[in-house]
């Protein structure tokens, strides 16, 4: 089943997304889409999914790296900065895409990816303190000894 998986990249496409992650064993709610009723999340992670397309990183790999990320802790400042270096290595095990995003530094394209899956993962913290920008510091920070 994950290797006819595909990221979906419009409303049409999310019931099979939703489908295969339904069926998981380890239920990953994070990685649910409702284009209707969360319109903006749901085109952050099509931005996140594009990236990852580009990166040639199977959905298959992305789902197991985020459901580890994730973990199942309370959510608190260990967890994230886990959850952080947890979605970067994910990028350090695969070849660079130079179409990754026009203008923009392969380094600060990921991050980006990852400041943005740290605002959709941990969404209530992130408007807590700032949203993206928080996000994009903190990825930063938390990263800094990491070769991207």
């Amino acid at each position: 089943m994950s290797s006819s998986l595909q990221y979906p990249t419009n409303a049409d496409e999310i019931e099979s997304w939703n489908a295969y992650i339904s069926n998981l064993s380890t239920l990953c709610s994070g990685l649910l889409l409702d284009y209707n009723d969360q319109r903006e999340r749901c085109d952050s992670f099509f931005k996140v999914f594009n990236t990852l397309q580009l990166d040639n990183i199977k959905p298959s790999v992305f789902i197991d790296h985020y459901i580890k990320a994730i973990g199942k802790e309370q959510q608190n400042n260990q967890n994230i900065s886990a959850f952080v270096r947890r979605m970067t290595l994910m990028f350090l095990g695969h070849s660079t895409s130079h179409e990754l995003s026009e203008g923009q530094a392969v380094r600060s394209a990921r991050s980006q990816t990852v400041a943005r899956l740290l605002t959709l993962a941990y969404e209530e913290h992130a408007i807590k303190n700032g949203g993206m920008q928080w996000a994009k510091r903190y990825t930063k920070k938390e990263t800094k000894d990491l070769r991207i």
